[in-house]
C-alpha cells in the first residue's frame, strides 16, 4: 500500500480471505474514526489559525543520509496530523526520498520526528543523538522539538498502529498547545 486509505482497504481484504469481513469493516472504521478524533482536536488550537501558520514537520525516514517519509507518511502528516511537511518539494512520489542537509535547513522546519523504518525508540534516539550536530542549525533543535519515535511500530507497518503514529505527530507537534494536548 502506498496510502493510508490502500492501508486500510487490506483490512478488509486480508479479513474477507479469513472469512470474517464485518472484523475488516469494523477495523477500517476504528481506524478512521481515531484518526478524525486526533484531526479535530488538532482544529482546537488556539495557536493554529491558518493553514500556513500549521507546524512544519520534517518526518525523516534515515538519517544517514537523510530520506524523507514515503508511502503513507505523507498521508499521516498532511491529511490527519494538523501539521504541513517540511518538503513539500517531493511531489508525485510515494516512496521516500533522499534529501540534503541543505535542503533541510533551507525547509528549517517546526519540528523533526525522526522515526527510522524497522528501528525502535531506542535505536532512533541513538540516531537522533548522532545526528545532533548536523540537527543543530535547525529551529526546531534550537525551542527542542527533535523528537524519536518507534519507526518499526507506529510509522513502517501498513496496519491499525498508523492510528497511534498520527497521535504521536500530533502530540509532538502541539505539544503545549493547551486547547489540543488536553483532548
Amino acid at each position: 500500500p502506498e496510502s493510508l486509505e490502500e492501508v486500510t482497504e487490506t483490512f478488509v481484504r486480508i479479513a474477507d480471505a479469513c472469512g470474517v469481513p464485518e472484523r475488516g469493516e469494523e477495523l477500517r472504521r476504528s481506524f478512521w474514526e481515531g484518526a478524525e478524533r486526533v484531526l479535530l482536536a488538532t482544529k482546537k488550537s488556539g495557536i493554529v489559525k491558518t493553514k500556513e501558520a500549521l507546524p512544519k514537520l520534517l518526518f525523516l525516514e534515515w538519517v544517514d543520509p537523510p530520506f524523507n517519509g514515503g508511502h503513507w507518511i505523507p498521508d499521516m502528516v498532511e491529511k490527519w496530523s494538523g501539521c504541513r511537511t517540511a518538503t513539500s518539494w517531493v511531489t508525485n512520489t510515494c516512496k521516500s526520498v533522499q534529501l540534503s542537509w541543505q535542503q533541510i535547513y533551507d525547509a528549517d522546519p517546526d519540528l523533526v520526528v525522526i522515526a527510522c523504518c524497522g528501528f525502535d525508540l531506542k535505536r532512533n534516539e541513538k540516531d537522533a543523538l548522532a545526528a545532533r550536530e548536523l540537527l543543530k542549525p535547525l529551529r526546531a533543535f534550537k525551542q527542542g522539538r527533535i523528537y524519536a519515535a518507534d519507526g518499526n511500530l507506529y510509522f513502517a507497518r501498513p496496519g491499525p498502529a498508523l492510528r497511534e503514529g498520527i497521535a504521536i505527530l500530533s502530540r509532538c507537534a502541539y505539544d503545549g498547545d493547551k486547547d489540543v494536548v488536553n483532548e
